[in-house]
């Protein structure tokens, strides 16, 4: 069982949206200082629900299943947004 399918919301609208949508994104300026840093932390993004709102949440990990779980979330992220264009 991946790290987001015990706490995942239903699934409404596009990948990076929804509650428990995770991803990692290799460009952002987050990640670059980070990958500057040289000791392996990689910033993840996700969704959560917070006061009744989801929104987007930012932390960092080491953990490789998580970081495997938010790669596979931003081919996922990429997928979708070259359907939709």
């Amino acid at each position: 069982m991946k790290h987001n399918e015990t706490w995942r919301g239903p699934e409404q609208g596009p990948f990076g949206t929804n509650e428990g949508d995770t991803w990692w994104m290799p460009d952002s300026p987050l990640q670059r200082h980070a990958d500057e840093q040289g000791d392996g932390l990689v910033i993840i993004h996700t969704m959560v629900k917070r006061d009744g709102v989801v929104q987007e949440a930012v932390a960092s990990t080491y953990n490789p299943e998580l970081i495997a779980e938010a790669k596979a979330g931003y081919e996922r992220l990429i997928a979708e947004q070259a359907r939709s264009n």
